[in-house]
């Protein structure tokens, strides 16, 4: 994905920070922001929505210019028309940008719906890290595995990332952090699915006490491979986690409101170049964050893969 603050579609958002509202299973509908370049990410997850991490690093760097962040922020708060949630995702890990604390201030000056940090907590054990959280209404961190060889298989980390590290880091942060935490397990078949290594997850979900754990399934994958545990095996993983923690839930598809944002079709094919190019989605997705009908989404996509490279896999279309 290019991070060129330019874009020839005819209405497309011209923004280099913010994306959607966009329809999230876990969030409703959420308003994206997008700090670290693509894909800048201390993990190369097997199960990346966005396909392989180029730039693979545990180093922090300035990532964001301000002035022209908080316009966009203060535009889209003025564009918006529905929303349940702000949250800080995107193209890598939030957490990798020095600018993130700031970043956080400006959102939470514009809006009064949630902020929400979706992070895979491979940082959150430094002090530095830890201290930017103090404007995160709803915190996401994940943890796929525990045991070293799972982790590496699944993870793939910068070098020099621990997982014991990760997990002191977890059990700390929840003695500092009031505010919610929601704990994220991506369950992928043939790789961390077993229940012995989800147990060993639950007993450290025990001991970071989130005030919930969700289930993800790795149904946006980007190279077409079945990753997707069968249907009883998650139920087994759902039960073990339950004897450990309250508030399990697997993740499922988004139910939330239509409709998030007002535009004409020019603009709806602005929407959804913006949110293409940051996450693979679904027809149905896109009827959602664009406010027209499915035909008309679909004539889009037509309009959409003569100057993209629109690629298609599964029902899920992204843009590289």
């Amino acid at each position: 994905m290019s991070r060129d603050n330019t874009n020839n579609t005819p209405g497309a958002i011209n923004t280099r920070y913010i994306y959607g509202p966009v329809p999230s299973r876990r969030l409703g509908v959420s308003l994206g922001v997008d700090i670290v370049p693509c894909k800048l990410c201390s993990f190369d997850c097997v199960y990346c929505q966005l396909g392989k991490t180029t730039r693979l690093t545990d180093r922090r760097r300035h990532t964001v210019q301000m002035k022209q962040f908080s316009r966009e922020v203060a535009g889209a708060a003025l564009r918006v028309r529905s929303l349940d949630c702000v949250s800080i995702a995107g193209s890598g890990e939030p957490t990798l940008s020095t600018d993130l604390a700031e970043c956080c201030a400006v959102i939470k000056k514009y809006f009064r719906q949630p902020l929400v940090l979706i992070t895979n907590a491979s940082l959150l054990w430094r002090p530095s890290v830890a201290k930017d959280l103090q404007h995160t209404d709803i915190l996401i961190p994940s943890l796929d595995a525990v045991s070293p060889e799972v982790f590496r298989a699944l993870n793939k980390p910068a070098p020099g990332i621990d997982i014991r590290k990760i997990v002191r880091g977890l059990i700390a942060l929840r003695r500092k952090f009031s505010r919610k935490i929601y704990l994220e397990v991506m369950l992928v078949k043939g790789v961390n699915d077993t229940v012995s290594e989800m147990r060993k997850v639950a007993e450290v979900a025990q001991r970071v006490q989130p005030d919930k754990v969700q289930l993800n399934l790795p149904t946006r994958v980007p190279s077409g491979r079945n990753m997707m545990p069968d249907a009883r095996r998650i139920e087994a993983i759902e039960s073990v986690f339950k004897e450990y923690v309250a508030g399990v839930e697997v993740v499922g598809k988004f139910t939330g409101a239509g409709n998030p944002v007002k535009g004409s079709r020019s603009h709806a094919m602005g929407q959804l170049v913006t949110m293409m190019k940051r996450r693979p989605a679904t027809i149905k997705d896109m009827v959602s964050v664009a406010g027209v009908d499915a035909a008309t989404v679909r004539l889009i996509l037509q309009e959409i893969a003569d100057v993209y490279s629109l690629r298609g896999a599964n029902g899920y279309y992204s843009i590289k």
